[in-house]
C-alpha cells in the first residue's frame, strides 16, 4: 500500500481527499483479517496529515462496531477526541465512525439507550450528530425485531440550532420511517406527509426537507 498511502500527503487536497476515503475500507479489512494490528491503525489518529487521520477514522469505526459485536470493549478515547480535531473533515469522519460504534455498544448491552439518547443534547454538535447517526442504526432493528421505538428525542433533533444536525437527524430517521412501513406500523399516507414536511432549521439560513 506504500504507493497509495505516500498520496496522503499529494500536494493536492482532492487527492487527499479520494485516497483518504478509499484507503479507510482497506485498513478495516486488514485489521479484521489481522494483517494489520489494531495498535498500527490507531496510532495514524496522531499522524501530522489530517489526511491520514480521516482514513484511520473511516476504518475504526466498523473495526471497532466488529471488536464490540465480538464482546470486546476498544478504548475509545483517541476516536472521541477527534471530534474536536482542528481539521473539519477529521471532525465529520470522527462523528460518522461514532455512530455505528454507539450503536454496537447500545446492542450488545454495553451502553443503555438512555445514556445513547442523552447524547442527543450534549453540547458538541459532532456528538449530537454522532448519537443521532447511531439511533437510526438502533431504533431500525427495533422496528425489524416487532418493536415500536419512542422516536420523539431523534426526531426532535430535526428542528436543533445547528443545521449539520438537524441534517443528520433527517438522514438518521430515513431507514426508520423505512423500516415501519414496511413493518406495517406507519402508513404510507403518513409517510408521505413526512416527505412533505419541511423543517426549519435554522432561521437565517435554510429550510431542510425531512427526506429528498
Amino acid at each position: 500500500l506504500a504507493e497509495l498511502e505516500a498520496k496522503l500527503y499529494d500536494t493536492e487536497r482532492y487527492v487527499r481527499a479520494a485516497v483518504s476515503t478509499a484507503l479507510g475500507p482497506v485498513y478495516t479489512t486488514l485489521v479484521n483479517q489481522g494483517k494489520m494490528p489494531l495498535a498500527e491503525l490507531e496510532s495514524k489518529l496522531t499522524d501530522h496529515s489530517p489526511d491520514v487521520r480521516v482514513a484511520a477514522l473511516i476504518a475504526l469505526g466498523p473495526a471497532y462496531a466488529a471488536l464490540i459485536n465480538q464482546g470486546e470493549t476498544p478504548d475509545l478515547f483517541e476516536l472521541g477526541s477527534k471530534l474536536t480535531d482542528p481539521d473539519f473533515n477529521v471532525r465529520d469522519a470522527a462523528f460518522t465512525a461514532l455512530g455505528p460504534v454507539y450503536a454496537a455498544l447500545v446492542n450488545q448491552g454495553k451502553m443503555s439507550l438512555a445514556e445513547l439518547e442523552s447524547k442527543l443534547t450534549d453540547p458538541d454538535f459532532n456528538v449530537r450528530r454522532a448519537a443521532s447517526i447511531a439511533l437510526g442504526l438502533v431504533y431500525t432493528g427495533l422496528v425489524d425485531q416487532g418493536k415500536t421505538p419512542d422516536l420523539s428525542k431523534l426526531e426532535s433533533k430535526l428542528t436543533d440550532f445547528f443545521p449539520d444536525v438537524c441534517a443528520t437527524a433527517r438522514i438518521a430517521l430515513g431507514p426508520v420511517y423505512a423500516a415501519l412501513v414496511n413493518q406495517s406500523k406507519m402508513s404510507l399516507d403518513e409517510c408521505v406527509a413526512l416527505i412533505n414536511k419541511k423543517i426549519l432549521c435554522d432561521k437565517d439560513y435554510e429550510k431542510y426537507e425531512l427526506w429528498e
